[in-house]
């Protein structure tokens, strides 16, 4: 599928089985507390464990995630949480209808919008500034770059000067 590689970041729908894995390893500062000092008489943890704190999720929740795998148009993605944990998923399937226990694009255009494997062009304004042109948010201009915070420039003919990198 074009456009996804690893390091890009997606949106992964949780499915109910998502949803009860994570919130079945999540606990509460004083449920720690209890369980550490022996208030518990079952599920008592031995000190050192680690516990993972957060908010809870349900199904259909979107939450922001890495790629780390890709399989075809399926991937293995690591979610990122509200708290101190994060949720590693394999075989993933792309679904742009949104359904829950899939992932799709974050928004349209995503997947063509940057090439990470496009060979970087350095572009040089005449006020020395130098840029990437693969950043360009508009395929009809040829590179884009910041310029001073009120200014921004977009060069839709030949740069003053390019070079390979």
């Amino acid at each position: 599928m074009q456009g996804l590689v690893k390091g890009r970041i997606v949106y992964l729908v949780l499915s109910q089985d998502m949803a009860d894995q994570i919130n079945r390893r999540r606990t509460t500062g004083a449920s720690i507390i209890e369980r550490l000092d022996g208030g518990l008489t079952t599920d008592r943890w031995p000190a050192g464990a680690q516990a993972h704190i957060g908010e809870p999720v349900y199904a259909g929740d979107t939450l922001p995630a890495m790629v780390v795998a890709v399989r075809g148009e399926a991937c293995n993605l690591k979610a990122n949480l509200d708290g101190s944990d994060q949720y590693w998923v394999q075989h993933v399937p792309f679904d742009n209808e949104k359904r829950p226990g899939s992932w799709h694009w974050m928004f349209d255009g995503q997947s063509t919008r940057y090439d990470p494997t496009a060979k970087a062009r350095v572009i040089a304004t005449a006020e020395g500034q130098m840029f990437d042109a693969r950043l360009s948010p508009d395929p009809g201009v040829q590179a884009f770059a910041s310029g001073p915070a009120t200014d921004v420039q977009a060069f839709a003919s030949e740069p003053a000067a390019s070079q390979e990198k």
